[in-house]
């Protein structure tokens, strides 16, 4: 299974774990297997603001402020895991496949 986002970006689910397709290599494009992934979720463009904002501040200082922010009307699918963090923002139209995308890879993740 694969869920779409904005700008070309790409998730795909495998039995053996995730890969992040993206045209911008500044997004750490890759693949990982289930075993370093800690979290998949489908998170408010606001909730995960609200997650990474010491990041920001902590990666560009008082520049942080000058960033655009994620409005609280998209979506994301993020996935955690050592050493990386990946956010996908998901086009409204496939929110719906990006929840299946996240059920189905909870599913195989409680099963690994």
């Amino acid at each position: 299974m694969e869920v779409r986002g904005i700008d070309k970006d790409v998730m795909q689910l495998f039995k053996t774990g995730i890969a992040y397709g993206s045209s911008d290599p500044d997004r750490n494009p890759g693949y990982s297997s289930w075993g370093p992934i800690h979290s998949v979720s489908l998170e408010d463009g606001q909730d995960l603001e609200k997650r990474i904002t010491l990041t920001r501040v902590a990666l560009l200082g008082v520049f942080a402020l000058a960033v655009k922010k994620k409005s609280g009307g998209t979506k994301y699918v993020t996935v955690e895991g050592d050493g990386f963090f990946w956010a996908m923002e998901v086009d409204r139209k496939h929110v719906k496949d990006a929840q299946r995308f996240v059920m189905q890879a909870k599913s195989i993740m409680a099963t690994s």
